[in-house]
């Protein structure tokens, strides 16, 4: 089964910091010990990864730096993996993304390249986005409902029109 995770090695993060695809937590110790465990996590219960990505995740207008990454292996691997993670790093949840999983749910990606992440964090939240990732190229929003009309057409003027897939979104909590 292929899937994303979308994954936040820590919760203490200063919102007054400007958000940054270079923000010194990715070279810090306890970045580097977190790539560790996830790495000796993935192999040790059959599930192949990607590369990590730097992300800015977002969630009701906090921001903090974050990974995804693309993954395959068994479905019951995967989640357990992902509460392990949860766990180790007091996450409130981990997301996992399954394409196509009972694809119920969507995903719309917006081209953000060249756009400040701040100016993007703030017109998310003017826009009603609760949760989203935010790469160098692109903003993910993985939801379990449709994007209200007027946030699809906020978003659209400012981003263009997203190119939109089905998926399942689970959300592995405490």
């Amino acid at each position: 089964m292929k899937a994303y995770y979308s994954l936040t090695p820590f919760t203490d993060t200063d919102v007054s910091v400007k958000p940054s695809f270079d923000d010194p937590f990715y070279s810090s110790s306890k970045y580097n010990t977190f790539v560790d465990t996830y790495n000796k996590l993935v192999s040790s219960n059959n599930i192949q990864s990607n590369a990590l990505h730097k992300t800015i995740g977002i969630w009701e207008g906090s921001h903090e730096p974050s990974v995804t990454t693309k993954i395959s292996g068994n479905r019951k691997d995967i989640e357990k993996v992902a509460a392990a993670l949860r766990e180790l790093f007091n996450q409130d949840a981990v997301r996992v993304v399954y394409k196509p999983g009972n694809e119920t749910h969507l995903r719309y990606r917006f081209s953000a390249a060249n756009k400040d992440p701040m100016f993007v964090i703030q017109e998310l939240v003017e826009a009603g986005v609760p949760g989203a990732q935010l790469s160098t190229t692109h903003i993910i929003v993985d939801s379990f409902t449709p994007l209200r009309e007027s946030t699809l057409t906020k978003l659209n003027t400012l981003y263009g029109e997203p190119k939109v897939s089905r998926c399942e979104v689970v959300r592995i909590t405490r």
